[in-house]
């Protein structure tokens, strides 16, 4: 704990869980006035419900197909990530690749 410059009384705490220290804030609480925080009155918002869209009845014919600059792979208009480890032909796929959609526009 040096290296971080702390107070030497940072290294004299045990650690604790994260249930532990749920039940410490849970028991200052009630000295400071406030109450517990697992009860409604806490201070918390009550929030409503997420609404939920059921894609059945989302009409699919009004979908355009897709436009490809290379089929099933590349789509038009997009942003398009070439990635992986090195050494995998990232280079040797994209400059032949990214000339080929150069001369496409």
């Amino acid at each position: 704990m040096d290296d971080f410059n702390s107070p030497a009384w940072v290294d004299d705490v045990p650690p604790v869980s994260a249930y532990e220290a749920d039940e410490r804030i849970d028991n200052v609480a009630p000295l400071r006035g406030e109450e517990p925080a697992g009860t409604a009155s806490a201070g918390r918002t009550p929030v409503a419900p997420l609404e939920t869209l059921d894609l059945s009845t989302v009409p699919a014919d009004d979908v355009p197909d897709r436009k490809w600059v290379v089929r099933d792979l590349i789509p038009d208009r997009n942003v398009t990530d070439l990635s992986g480890d090195g050494g995998l032909g990232k280079s040797l796929l994209g400059v032949p690749t990214g000339n080929q959609i150069r001369a496409y526009w």
